[in-house]
């Protein structure tokens, strides 16, 4: 090898151990409470069940947002 194939070479690792850097920089930068958190559904009381619980968006008629907060897409019932 010569020289300036040497010297392009150590450019290259220095830029890319530059990028890998920032990168990891930014990634940690992201503030930790601010990660999406899964949502704990409560157990269906007809199907005894929390697979097809949902929370409630308040697109049903018969369970609008405000009293039922959780919504069970099995027996179709609000809670």
């Amino acid at each position: 090898m010569t020289v300036a194939a040497l010297v392009r070479l150590v450019v290259l690792a220095v830029i890319v151990a530059v990028v890998f850097y920032l990168v990891n920089r930014l990634v940690h930068l992201v503030p930790k409470g601010q990660q999406v958190r899964a949502l704990n559904a409560p157990i269906c009381p007809k199907c005894e069940s929390f697979r097809r619980v949902v929370p409630n968006a308040g697109d049903n008629p018969r369970y609008p947002r405000r009293p039922f907060a959780w919504y069970c897409q099995g027996c179709e019932e609000g809670f």
